[in-house]
């Protein structure tokens, strides 16, 4: 009878933090059954189940305010090198006189300069800025072949 409110409170305890162990659910929690030394350990399990969660998102936020400082600065790194080498590359075909090639990449170049404003943007929120590379690469396709 003794070992039915020892043994039995413990076997569940171990049982449910075993449960937790391999199904990897920090969402799930302990049942709390009483107030005595298994009732305060379920607390704390939960309480540290708590505690990982919030520092999992608050890794998360980290990572991704990371990443977006990350993007900015490659996108102010990226674009004014792009528009050298795009006005270098214009001009050019005017002094060889190509005009009508540098005048569709004259056209092209506003297009090349909005992108990275507005798609860093939506990437912030998103964390999707594989648009920003199709976008990107399609229109450098014109480029090309202007």
């Amino acid at each position: 009878m003794i070992s039915r409110y020892i043994v039995n409170p413990v076997k569940e305890l171990t049982n449910s933090v075993q449960r937790i162990g391999q199904s990897q659910d920090l969402s799930e929690r302990i049942a709390i059954h009483s107030q005595n030394e298994i009732g305060v350990l379920s607390t704390e399990f939960n309480n540290m189940l708590n505690r990982v969660n919030n520092l999992m998102t608050a890794m998360v936020n980290e990572q991704t305010a990371k990443c977006s400082a990350q993007l900015q600065s490659l996108y102010a790194q990226i674009n004014p090198h792009f528009i050298y080498n795009a006005i270098t590359s214009i001009r050019i075909l005017i002094t060889s006189g190509v005009n009508s090639r540098a005048d569709r990449r004259f056209t092209l170049l506003p297009c090349f300069c909005e992108i990275p404003f507005r798609t860093m943007k939506t990437s912030a929120a998103s964390s999707k800025n594989g648009t920003f590379w199709i976008n990107i690469s399609v229109l450098w396709a014109f480029w090309d072949a202007s």
